[in-house]
Parts: C-alpha cells; structure tokens; sequence
C-alpha cells in the first residue's frame, strides 16, 4: 500500500456507511417512517458526502488533508440525533482521524517533504485485543533497530486519554502501521485495550498478551487493575482505649496498623493483617508462659518449654491462637463471643454475599483448605461452632499462601484471579474484602485494646533468680 491509501481507504470506506452509500443507512432510513426524522437523516447523510468529497480531493492531490473539524462535528450531530444508528465503529473513524491530523502536524512542523506515494508494508504489523491486560494505561515501545520489535498497547474506552498518548510523539512509520490495521473490512477494533505487535503473533493471544505484558512491566507500569480496600479498620464500639493500661507493650504492633491503614491495595492489606496476627500467635505461649510464672524465676528447664511452644509450624500457631481467641467475649453485655460471631457472618454468606457455595467450595480447593487427611472441605460441612476455630485458621492460612506463594503447583492469587477467576468470577475478592479483613482488624484491635491473657504480659521482666 501507498501512504495516500493508508491514510485515506480504510476512512472513506467506514465514513460512507453515514451515507445513502451505506447499506445500513438504507435499511436505518426505510425503519423510521418519519417525514422530518427521514429528511433530517438525508441531510445528515449529505453533509458528510461533502467532507467525503473534500478528503478524496486530498487524495488526488496527493496531500494531508487537514480540515477534519466540520467532519467531526458532522458526525457528532448525526450520533445526538440518531444515538441508535447500527453503525458501532465511529470510534475507529475518530481514532484514524486523530492519527492523520497527528502525521500532518509533525510533518508540517518539520517541514519536510512526506511523499504520499510511498510504500508502506502492511504486513509487518497485527493488531489484537488483549482481554487479559486489565489496566487501561496506554503504552509505546520503539525498537530503533527493528521496527518490528515495537509495540503499541492501547485502550479506546476513554478517546480523550487515547488521544493525548498519541500526541506524544509516537514515530510516524508506527502511526501508518497503526493505520493500515485500523478500519479493515472483516476486523473491526474490538473496544477496550488493544495491542499493535509483530505480525508473527497474530491471533496468538497468550503470546500477544506476554510480550505487550513484558514491555510494560519493564517499563515501571502495570498490566493489572488495582482493586483498594479504603474502608477504616472494622472495630466495634465496645472497644475503649482504657489510657490506664500500658498499651506501650503493643508498640511494633501499632506501627504495623499504621502501615496496614497506609495500605490501599486488598492484597497489601491483607498481608500486612496477617503479618500482626503473626506476631500474637507467637507471643500467645510467651505470655502464657510468663504469666504461669506471675513472677517467679525462669529455670532452664522452662526456657526449653518456652523453645517447645514457639518452635511449631505457622499453621498450629495459628489455630492455637484462633481457638483460643473465639473463647472471647466478642458482646459480653449479650454473651456473644468471638466463635459465635464468626460463625454467624460465614454462614450469613449464602446468600447474602454469594448465591452459588459452589464457588466456595472450589475457592476452598484452590486455596488448599483441606482436613488433616487432604480432604476437602466444603462450605456445607462447616456445620459446628465448636468447629469454626481451625477453620478460620485454614482460611486465614491458606489465603496468606496464596497470595505469597507462586509456585507452579500453587494456586497464586493475583489482582485478576481475585476478581474475575474463570470458575469462581469474584467469590475471593467478596470472601476477603466483607469477611477475612473485617474480622481480623475486630480481632486484631481486641488483643491490643483489652487487657486479655492471650497477648498482654503482666510485667516487663522475667526474673532469673529469686533475691
């Protein structure tokens, strides 16, 4: 192809579909059985025949046409009036429109000659959407020694952000190349984030999404879409800062709330919970051992006690501290207590927050929440009080895993599978966000706030002998 038809074909092929040349603005005008809508249809059709005409002059002569506001206003005019014409790629003509208005300028501004008949290769280049690249940032990457190592990724939501990143000075070879994909006859633009590559990958979406992936990622940016937790922590109103009890013990953990309120991604959040919970489960048997002593003197013998307690795998820690935490009194005025209270919200949760357990049972799966003996567990079978303790420490647990680890035989939870998992949709992200989180800040601030004998030492020494 030569440049005057990159610029031009593709254009004037979509811009007669708004006219009496179009096969669906005649089958649109003989549905309306208006008079004046009919009339005012033809005019519409007519004052964009005229800018047809001015772009094909362009053409002939072998120039840039640069007078496309009348047009645009045209075609602005016809979508106010006629918002349900079946034609869906007026975007495609804007984005091309921009694209020639953006080669004129430069060109004009150099002040070179930009010959109109020469060839452009067509074939270098594809153009794919890419539905697994969920952020919606707009991206360029020039390869000045191979052009066909350059990459455009871009997202035709938002037209007026669109715009302004191909204002920023993208190679004109790539803007032609970006042309002759735009307006093809069986390939319209799909809406949404696109990626212009190497023809080689074309129709190749994991590869089109790993290497437009990879080029972003280097670059500092994102490819996923951050889903925030901005909600203030979940404390009930029971809990009253006493300013006569020595809240100085819990000075690390209050540094790690402050970093956890200054965390907005979930996942962060998440970990920065748990990473609190971590520091009670293992202070829960030096407390308790502490205070077996109230006073008296350490032996050796029981600093290998001491050893023994702490000395366990993450997974008993926490359901030693869980079970322990649910024989709390969550209410006392009402004699709730935490298991209770736990209980109640996660079997509160079909259907309140997700009508098919059944993804909850496959969430359980993906995220290895099994018995003793590797079987599952389903949400059905969570049947007991009495039994919620190690079952909350195998959720906790195993969404801690899941987010930490990315092994291949491991079930990663990332921005995306948190929020549109291909089996489960957004079953995690509702399990995190209105039961996890909210839960584990109401415990997280009754250990710290009320004296209890789980994480509250009775003084600020051990003694190692008796005077």
């Amino acid at each position: 192809m030569q440049r005057h038809e990159v610029l031009y074909d593709s254009l004037l092929r979509l811009l007669r579909e708004f006219t009496l040349a179009g096969a669906q603005f005649e089958a649109y005008f003989d549905q309306l059985l208006n008079d004046v809508k009919e009339q005012q249809l033809l005019a519409h059709g007519e004052e964009i025949d005229k800018n047809i005409t001015d772009i094909i002059k362009s053409k002939g002569d072998l120039t840039i046409h640069s007078t496309f506001q009348p047009l645009i206003n045209s075609l602005t005019d016809f979508e106010t009036d006629f918002p349900d014409f079946p034609f869906e790629r007026k975007d495609e003509v804007l984005i091309i429109i921009k694209i020639i208005d953006i080669i004129n300028i430069e060109v004009t501004g150099s002040g070179s000659v930009f010959d109109l008949t020469q060839p452009v290769d067509e074939t270098l280049f594809c153009l794919n959407h890419v539905p697994r690249l969920l952020s919606s940032e707009n991206f360029l990457y020039y390869d000045l020694t191979d052009v066909k190592n350059s990459v455009i990724v871009f997202d035709t939501v938002d037209l007026s952000k669109l715009f302004q990143f191909l204002e920023t000075g993208i190679p004109i070879e790539l803007l032609l190349a970006l042309l002759t994909k735009l307006g093809a006859v069986a390939a319209p633009v799909i809406s949404g984030i696109n990626a212009l590559v190497r023809s080689d990958l074309d129709g190749l979406e994991n590869a089109v999404f790993a290497c437009s992936a990879l080029h972003i990622v280097k670059s500092g940016k994102l490819i996923h879409a951050p889903y925030n937790y901005p909600a203030p922590p979940k404390v009930s109103s029971q809990r009253i800062v006493n300013s006569s009890l020595q809240y100085q013990q819990f000075s690390e953990s209050l540094h790690i709330l402050s970093e956890y309120n200054h965390q907005k991604d979930i996942l962060d959040k998440y970990l920065r919970i748990y990473h609190l919970i971590e520091n009670f489960m293992f202070k829960y048997p030096v407390v308790s051992l502490e205070r077996s002593h109230a006073g008296t003197a350490f032996s050796i013998r029981d600093f290998r006690v001491l050893y023994g307690k702490v000395d366990k795998s993450e997974s008993t820690a926490l359901k030693e501290l869980f079970e322990a935490v649910m024989d709390l009194d969550f209410d006392p005025a009402a004699g709730v207590k935490f298991q209770k209270a736990t209980y109640d919200a996660w079997t509160a949760i079909v259907p309140a927050l997700i009508a098919d357990k059944l993804k909850i049972d496959k969430l359980l799966e993906l995220i290895n929440v099994t018995t003793a003996k590797g079987n599952a567990i389903l949400y059905d079978s969570i049947t007991k009080e009495e039994d919620f303790p190690a079952f909350f420490a195998k959720l906790v647990y195993g969404f801690r895993n899941s987010i930490v680890h990315n092994r291949e035989t491991e079930f990663h939870l990332t921005h995306k599978t948190l929020i549109a998992h291909v089996d489960i949709g957004d079953t995690a992200k509702i399990i995190v966000e209105q039961f996890l989180i909210p839960w584990l800040e109401e415990i997280s601030f009754y250990l710290i706030i009320e004296d209890n004998q789980l994480v509250w030492y009775n003084g600020r020494t051990l003694a190692l002998w008796n005077e």
